[in-house]
């Protein structure tokens, strides 16, 4: 409580003393404008393949479907997500 107390105490001379001395008040951090520049990233094919696979994969074991077309599209998301990781890698 002693550390609040103390805390508000400042605040307010800090604030007191800036007016006093005529300082423009600081802008709150909600009014501030912060500019990015826009990064358009190009994701490879593979990559897109390999998450639309994944899906696909999640969906027959969430449904329960484990017969051929689960190891079907499991093994072409296999190979999709190599392909990504080497078109993606520098």
């Amino acid at each position: 409580m002693l550390v609040l107390g103390l805390g508000i105490v400042l605040g307010v001379a800090a604030t007191d003393r800036q007016d006093a001395n005529g300082g423009a008040p600081v802008p709150a951090a909600s009014t501030v404008a912060v500019t990015r520049p826009a990064i358009q990233a190009k994701v490879p094919d593979a990559c897109v393949d390999s998450v639309e696979l994944a899906d696909e994969v999640i969906s027959r074991l969430t449904r329960n479907v484990r017969d051929n077309r689960l190891a079907e599209t499991l093994r072409a998301y296999t190979i999709a997500s190599q392909a990504c990781r080497r078109a993606a890698s520098p």
